[in-house]
């Protein structure tokens, strides 16, 4: 009978060396393979009030994904803009994302404008006849 322990030891250590833990598949990121890093996307309501934001994604590292839409998320008296990793980024429904690292998406939420309307009572001088505002 022939001893592989010698050969089993050298192919666990090189798994070891070239950093792929076939163990530990909860972290980020995710290896499967050699070489290979798989991150997760995950969605914040950042705020919303009715629905729940999308359910997160996995995606290997350098590819690109399409950001989902809104879903059955919304917030009273907002629209939903799109995505964002802060609160000066905002990538449109739609929008390719290329995956570079675990990150967490915010929607964008903007202020519905309303329109309102005077009553002069009568009087059409200096009074406007409507204005929009943010409600």
């Amino acid at each position: 009978m022939r001893n592989f322990g010698n050969v089993i030891t050298a192919a666990l250590t090189l798994l070891v060396l070239s950093g792929c833990n076939m163990w530990d598949w909860g972290e980020d990121p995710l290896e499967y393979g050699i070489g290979t890093k798989y991150y997760t996307i995950t969605f914040d309501g950042n705020g919303n009030t009715n629905g729940k934001p999308p359910a997160s994604i996995k995606a290997a590292d350098s590819s690109y994904i399409t950001l989902p839409g809104q879903g059955n998320m919304a917030k009273t008296d907002y629209t939903f803009g799109g995505w964002g990793t802060n609160s000066y980024s905002n990538y449109p429904i739609g929008t390719s994302y290329m995956v570079t690292n675990r990150v967490t998406l915010y929607a964008i939420w903007t202020t519905k404008k309303r329109t309102v309307t005077y009553n002069g009572n009568g009087t059409t001088v200096g009074v406007p006849q409507s204005i929009t505002v943010d409600s």
